[in-house]
């Protein structure tokens, strides 16, 4: 081979590195702005439902009033649970849940 050609060859490839290395960069750039436009996005929604919908918050509300209720295992004497203010109290059951068994759902076999 030629000086020249020899030359002119190491030319075209250092060229070809420098594109491929470019659309590296390129595709590189992209993605991470893509990834930084998803978790910002992701984060916005995040904070949209914890004001939108009550009682879907990261952290509960710092004003609380006690509400009466009963703690799991025991029974008689209930105890203060604090509930965010403004929230529904719901009363704990009187008595006792009772477990009643049912005969399982009649299937074919085909689903």
């Amino acid at each position: 081979m030629a000086p020249d050609a020899k030359r002119a060859h190491a030319i075209s490839l250092r060229a070809a590195g420098r594109r491929r290395d470019a659309s590296w960069n390129r595709i590189r750039r992209v993605t991470r702005a893509a990834v930084v436009a998803g978790v910002a996005g992701v984060a916005a929604v995040g904070m949209y439902v914890s004001k939108a919908f009550p009682g879907h918050q990261a952290h509960p509300a710092s004003a609380t009033s006690g509400v009466p209720a009963l703690q799991p295992g025991t029974s008689g004497t209930p105890t203060t649970v604090p509930t965010p203010t403004g929230a529904p109290a719901i009363a704990p059951p009187t008595t006792v849940p009772v477990q009643t068994s049912r005969p399982p759902a009649v299937s074919s076999g085909v689903s």
